[in-house]
């Protein structure tokens, strides 16, 4: 039906209706019967010339939904927009979009029912629900980009996601999370914080830095970090260089520090040691090269300030004490213990030292009491507590024990001792040195439970000293006793006493037996002579005294300054017997 401006009141017209004019309809005005009735338009306006509000449209069945076209302010006004169905409507398409969106304060953009919102308050907006994920960059031009008491997390989907904060300040992602503070934000210093996708945090930039010193700390007393990994030539460096513990390649170096100190905790039970090297068993070290495991590089100058000082050492271990919690017995305890190198594969040692002293003396000023001991045991006092006799070889300052040598096959040592000593004294330069011993015992008595014996003569070269042995000298001394008030019935420089020989198995003969035997007389040798007949026995001034139990006499016989027999003792008692130049002669004895 086709209508050129007729006028109806009231009325159903049936079928498709076309207009192509105006239509002016007072009152309701219902298109269709069925929802697959369609109302085209085509370039008209529908206007309400008597409101502004032009156009009204309401879905009849709820009673809402209402539309307010207003052309002369171009926009549309609403109560409540709904879709006819769920997720069936979109407000715009890909190609018409509107323009903006104007919330009100408190305004609410709720995604499916309530499980992800965007709520507005003043200067807020919160997300809640769910997770707030950008795919491509969030630019925060005002103030900070934050999360509240772990209330959300910005997680970035893409690889290249980049964040801009105030200044230059940026949090960006590369293979990993990474976050680049700016130079104005941190007092200079740039700094990179990655996280990998396996939970490993990257750090790049020059530094990672506090924003205050002494403020904060890489973990706490009940959360650690199970390690530290520093590159080669890296530095832990304590206020600001006081101290330092470089690394380089095998080696860490502590520097600036004044000392250093290691405090054992105290434990309770188990078998505790407070410091343990434990040497590498290298290979294929650098021949002809020394390796020393521990050194304690002391070599420099000290400087005090003026004035005298009593002791001064470099190394000092004080001793411990032991103790039980019942009466024991410790056997051997040692403040130090030290064993000799030895040898292994393919090695040759000439000379194996527990303890090497001294292999370059010092220098030192001369001085009245100058002393120079590379091993000096010091005068010192032991207390022993209780009441039992020492019974044993007892308190000694040096103690030598026996030395056992053995082989797994036959060899032979040409000379072994407990103690040796190379030489006396040598003076070099312009020194002189009036007298020089290889042993010199100041004072006490020297006891030899074994035999002393002086080798055949192989000493150095030395100066001719007239009435003094060359191998054995007691000098002439002033010998102070203590004595009180009595009467001693020998007094002698030298004694040999009574020895008795006894054998442990059969029977032993000694042809002949002498407490001293002298075997000849001084044999004259290169470039030496004798003025006179040498002699194996010279007594140069005094009387000597001979006291015999043979069979001529029981009586001593005491020769007098001419010679003859003191007093009356006129009977020979003992015949001695003399060999010179191999005749016998016979000396009386009354």
């Amino acid at each position: 039906m086709r209508l050129h401006r007729p006028a109806f009141s009231g009325g159903t017209i049936s079928g498709s209706l076309t207009v192509t004019g105006s239509l002016t309809v007072n009152g309701n005005f219902t298109f269709g019967d069925a929802a697959t009735d369609t109302l085209t338009v085509e370039g008209i306006q529908i206007i309400d010339n008597t409101d502004p509000e032009a156009f009204l449209v309401r879905k009849n069945a709820d009673a809402g939904d209402i539309f307010l076209v207003d052309t002369t302010n171009s926009d549309v006004q609403t109560v409540t927009i709904t879709p006819f169905t769920t997720d069936a409507s979109s407000l715009g398409t890909s190609l018409l979009n509107f323009s903006d969106l104007f919330l009100d304060l408190g305004a609410v953009i709720n995604f499916d029912s309530g499980d992800v919102t965007i709520t507005h308050a003043t200067d807020l907006l919160t997300v809640a629900g769910g997770v707030l994920q950008l795919s491509s960059n969030l630019k925060v031009t005002g103030s900070d980009l934050t999360t509240t008491a772990n209330a959300g997390v910005f997680e970035f989907a893409s690889a290249n996601v980049r964040i801009w904060a105030l200044g230059s300040s940026t949090i960006l992602r590369d293979n990993g999370i990474q976050f680049v503070v700016a130079e104005s934000d941190f007092g200079n210093s740039i700094t990179a914080l990655g996280v990998t996708s396996a939970g490993v945090v990257n750090v790049g930039g020059s530094s990672l830095s506090p924003t205050t010193t002494d403020t904060s700390a890489l973990g706490t007393t009940a959360l650690m970090w199970s390690d530290l990994f520093l590159a080669s030539g890296g530095v832990i460096n304590f206020d600001n260089g006081d101290v330092t513990l470089t690394h380089a390649a095998n080696a860490l170096t502590f520097a600036g520090q004044e000392s250093i100190t290691v405090t054992q905790a105290v434990a309770t039970t188990g078998s505790p040691t407070a410091l343990t090297i434990t040497g590498g068993a290298h290979t294929t070290l650098t021949a002809s090269t020394e390796a020393i495991d521990a050194n304690f590089n002391l070599a420099r100058t000290v400087q005090f300030a003026t004035g005298a000082l009593t002791t001064q050492r470099a190394v000092s271990i004080s001793a411990p004490t032991y103790g039980f919690v019942g009466a024991s017995t410790i056997t051997n305890a040692a403040t130090v213990h030290i064993d000799a190198p030895s040898a292994g594969t393919n090695a040759t040692i000439t000379g194996s030292f527990g303890l090497w002293v001294a292999s370059t003396g010092p220098t030192l000023a001369s001085v009245a009491g100058l002393l120079y001991h590379p091993i000096l045991v010091a005068s010192n006092t032991l207390t022993i507590t209780g009441t039992t006799q020492v019974t044993s070889t007892g308190p000694a300052q040096i103690r030598i024990g026996t030395l056992t040598i053995t082989d797994a096959s036959a060899i032979t040592v040409n000379t072994a001792s407990g103690l040796y000593i190379a030489a006396a004294p040598v003076a070099a330069g312009s020194v002189t040195i009036s007298n020089s011993y290889a042993m010199w015992i100041d004072s006490g008595e020297l006891r030899l439970d074994g035999r002393l014996r002086q080798q055949a003569w192989t000493a150095a070269t030395q100066v001719a000293v007239t009435a003094r042995g060359f191998a054995h000298s007691i000098e002439a001394a002033t010998q102070n006793f203590s004595n009180a008030s009595s009467t001693i019935a020998i007094g002698a420089t030298v004694t040999h006493s009574v020895a008795t020989f006894t054998g442990d198995n059969a029977t032993l003969t000694f042809t002949n037996a002498a407490t001293l035997y002298i075997a000849d007389v001084p044999v004259a040798s290169t470039n030496v002579a004798f003025t006179n007949p040498a002699y194996s026995l010279w007594i140069d001034a005094g009387l000597p005294r001979i006291d015999s139990t043979t069979a001529n006499g029981t009586t001593a016989c005491v020769l007098t300054a001419t010679s003859g027999p003191a007093a009356a003792q006129t009977a020979v008692q003992e015949w001695l017997t003399v060999s010179i130049n191999g005749t016998t002669r016979f000396i009386p004895c009354w």
